[in-house]
């Protein structure tokens, strides 16, 4: 069986509500394959351990064994520095491994030539190479993965190589909210707000103006935070929320729903979604994201709520 058999022998699993003897059946393929097996499904199978089974040091095992029989190749890094973006909150340890993802594939974008042209290579198509076809989406591609790369320094926390990070960005597109944002963040952790120019200091305000819709009790907790805090706190309840509980989540997104309702889409949500999924289902009247577009705003919703913790802590030190 080629990788796409495998991965639909898995994926038959999951439409039928049975994820983890899909990811039981991946590892033991992998297992008989005996070394002969592809990056790209090592890759898949660390993903869908850390995202559904939580098992860290087993799904880092499989990506760095991916990376150790295709060292060059983005699709492994981009798929790893995705489910990393999350984990380095709870594992600090783990930055080094998002930082390293983040190294390569700037230095594979930097490698690539705009147009169907940049696929045409000794080797093989990567599904990475789509994002980077014309001058454009390699400009926007490029410019991303410095200000994530900023974010990870952030963590760590290093701010010169932040600023160093942010500063390329900004250089790519200069008009950049996001880039803005975590610039304007940086220079107020090292006592530097003056130097805010007033882009930065106008991303740094829409923030504080979000704040003032929050709560007295609230004041270090974003809304998407406080809400992402809400589905943790009922991940593991079966039969009721508290009223409390109830009440602030409606608050939240807006919606009226009844305690069964919550607890269907929240208990045990990460044997079906993500937490960031998870939230923008509750966010959108129960719709899980489908179609590409759906897809990104998700990704957008990672981002923000990967920055907005970071402010969180730096509020609280």
């Amino acid at each position: 069986m080629n990788d796409q058999e495998i991965k639909n022998r898995y994926y038959a699993f999951e439409r039928q509500g049975k994820r983890e003897e899909g990811i039981a059946f991946l590892e033991e393929y992998i297992q008989k394959a005996d070394g002969e097996v592809s990056a790209e499904l090592l890759a898949h199978t660390g993903n869908v351990i850390l995202l559904y089974l939580g098992e860290l040091e087993k799904g880092v095992g499989y990506f760095r064994r991916a990376i150790e029989k295709e060292p060059d190749n983005p699709d492994v890094y981009w798929t790893y520095f995705t489910d990393l973006e999350e984990i380095t909150d709870k594992y600090p340890a783990m930055i080094d491994d998002a930082v390293l993802c983040l190294t390569k594939l700037i230095e594979y974008i930097r490698r690539f030539k705009p147009g169907r042209a940049g696929l045409k290579r000794a080797g093989k198509q990567y599904r990475y190479d789509e994002s980077l076809l014309d001058a454009g989406k390699r400009t926007m591609n490029l410019a991303g993965r410095y200000n994530d790369l900023a974010v990870m320094y952030m963590k760590i926390p290093d701010y010169e190589k932040a600023q160093e990070c942010v500063d390329q960005s900004l250089a790519l597109q200069p008009g950049d909210d996001y880039a803005a944002q975590i610039k304007s963040e940086i220079l107020a952790a090292t006592g530097k707000e003056q130097e805010a120019d007033p882009l930065e200091k106008a991303a740094s305000g829409e923030e504080a103006d979000a704040e003032k819709t929050i709560r007295p009790d609230e004041t270090i907790t974003h809304p998407l935070l406080r809400l992402a805090d809400l589905v943790e706190k009922i991940s593991g309840c079966y039969h009721s929320v508290p009223a409390e509980t109830l009440a602030e989540l409606n608050r939240l997104t807006g919606n009226e729903w009844a305690e069964g309702e919550y607890i269907e889409f929240c208990a045990e949500y990460w044997s079906r979604s993500t937490l960031e999924e998870t939230v923008y289902a509750l966010l959108h009247g129960g719709e899980y994201p489908d179609s590409a577009a759906e897809r990104r705003a998700v990704r957008r919703l990672k981002r923000k709520m990967t920055l907005l913790r970071l402010l969180r802590v730096g509020k609280r030190t």
